[in-house]
């Protein structure tokens, strides 16, 4: 058996294509929102053709990411009930992946997909390291403590790498802060920006 969870504020009516195509082997879950609450009418025919068990779940928004913590819940709760099947989330949030890596230990197949149609999994994101892995990962290239110290706070502080650098600049002479974010760059790769 195939699961699907539409995290339908997220990839809308693009992530139902091929909906049609899925028979009674298949389980298809949408969670939806006064935010996100409309389909198209090709849609609409797409869900009345498919042999798939479709549930609708509309979500209590108001909080930030309550249909993310609602439907990863609610994953949870069906692999409880089949550990066996094949379980697909359809979204473009790279949080899920976090899922992934916790039902990976289980030996549970889920994956992140952008659509029905298209089951080529969504791209990963790096994780974001923790302050600790961080302070790990630059103590043997920034020595002095203070600046290390320093250093960890501005990448927690910042969501951008833009953010990061004008930081750094803002802190340290323009010269010290290209070294300091030469050495800190590769460890960037989960925020955004380039």
């Amino acid at each position: 058996m195939n699961y699907y969870f539409i995290d339908y504020e997220n990839v809308g009516s693009e992530g139902l294509n091929g909906i049609n195509a899925l028979d009674e082997n298949n389980s298809v879950y949408i969670f939806y929102s006064r935010n996100a609450d409309k389909i198209t009418f090709d849609i609409h025919m797409q869900l009345n053709e498919s042999k798939a068990l479709i549930t609708y779940n509309k979500v209590e928004a108001g909080h930030k990411n309550a249909l993310d913590f609602q439907l990863s819940s609610y994953v949870g709760y069906v692999i409880h009930k089949d550990t066996e099947g094949e379980y697909f989330i359809v979204s473009k949030d790279n949080g899920f992946n976090t899922l992934i890596s916790f039902w990976d230990k289980f030996k549970v197949k889920l994956s992140v997909i952008q659509s029905i149609s298209n089951q080529t999994p969504a791209p990963m994101k790096p994780a974001e390291p923790t302050t600790k892995e961080i302070r790990e990962k630059l103590s043997g290239q920034i020595t002095d403590k203070a600046v290390l110290t320093e250093v960890v706070k501005i990448i927690r502080s910042y969501k951008t790498k833009q953010g990061i650098n004008n930081a750094l600049v803002k802190k340290y002479e323009s010269q010290k802060a290209g070294e300091i974010y030469k050495i800190i760059k590769p460890l960037l790769a989960y925020k955004k920006g380039s």
